[in-house]
């Protein structure tokens, strides 16, 4: 078992599609998790430490500071990051019978 952690750049910020909540970003970022673990990667670890993260929906900005209704990025990236790994386990860990941890793991240091 093992895990990455992730400083993830949004795609709106490199002219690549819309917002938090758009088809672009949501491709994106389900493409790029499920890929690696699909791969044999068991959880992640959602790094808002450094300058850039995945803004909360309805911000265009790429930096760490970005809110939204007092929903920050940490929050919102956390959000995102349990919620891939709950549907991936959900669609293809469980019914492969791989229920190591019976529930999403994901790691954030708030």
């Amino acid at each position: 078992r093992t895990y990455f952690n992730d400083h993830p750049f949004p795609v709106a910020s490199r002219g690549a599609g819309g917002l938090q909540t758009s088809p672009e970003e949501t491709a994106f970022r389900w493409q790029g998790l499920s890929e690696w673990m699909d791969r044999g990667l068991t959880f992640w670890w959602f790094d808002h430490n450094w300058a850039f993260s995945i803004p909360p929906p309805m911000v265009n900005t790429s930096i760490t500071s970005g809110e939204w209704d007092n929903l920050d990025n940490a929050a919102w990236g956390s959000h995102v990051y349990y919620n891939a790994v709950s549907q991936f386990d959900e669609t293809v860990r469980d019914p492969a019978g791989d229920t190591f941890y019976q529930r999403p793991m994901t790691l954030t240091k708030f």
